[in-house]
């Protein structure tokens, strides 16, 4: 089966604009969330300041941004607002080790078009073509039933491997399993070949 992304995006470096306006996205899904409690404007400040910007950090995200979006009534200085649809990235990167963790928040006006498939393929592209890394590993809690979908979607797409691990988060007075994967470059490479 051939993987073909619905939109074209591109990755582009995230800016302290982009990633205010991923806060807002992301605490609109708390059930999403690490975290118990929803991310202020000063915590993701300091994530830009000290992960984003920062180059020895073990970590690595972009701006999910589509260029073909319609420009029609947007003025010049907000474009890039209008075409951000999300923010992709590779954290908890571990180089000796050959992996990296997956993130992915796109915004929820726009999830069901496509955008986040294309940013996953875009960006196990990064990790697997540019940046050598053999694995890539991800986990979504039971209690985020979009998210949840969307993953499971593609792990079987690209063949990962996957698992339920039990009692990982406490949400809504109860605790959730979580569905945890694994991408390998072998099986996303493979695939990629077939879909040309």
């Amino acid at each position: 089966m051939a993987i073909i992304a619905e939109v074209n995006i591109v990755l582009d470096a995230l800016t302290a604009h982009d990633v205010e306006q991923v806060r807002q996205w992301r605490n609109q899904t708390p059930e999403a969330l690490r975290t118990p409690f929803r991310l202020t404007a000063e915590m993701q400040q300091e994530f830009y300041r000290d992960v984003v910007c920062n180059r020895a950090a073990r970590h690595r995200y972009w701006a999910v941004v589509d260029p073909a979006r319609e420009h029609i009534g947007v003025r010049p200085a907000d474009r890039r607002a209008h075409q951000l649809v999300g923010m992709v990235g590779l954290t908890d990167w571990e180089p000796e080790n050959s992996l990296a963790q997956i993130s992915l928040v796109i915004n929820p006006a726009y999830a069901g078009h496509g955008y986040g498939r294309a940013a996953v393929e875009a960006v196990l592209g990064e990790a697997f073509e540019r940046m050598g890394l053999r694995t890539v590993y991800g986990e979504c809690y039971h209690c985020n039933e979009r998210g949840l979908a969307f993953w499971r979607r593609m792990a079987l797409d690209y063949d990962a491997e996957a698992t339920m691990l039990p009692r990982r988060k406490f949400w809504a007075g109860q605790l959730w399993p979580s569905f945890y994967f694994s991408f390998a470059a072998e099986s996303f490479l493979a695939r990629k070949k077939e879909a040309v």
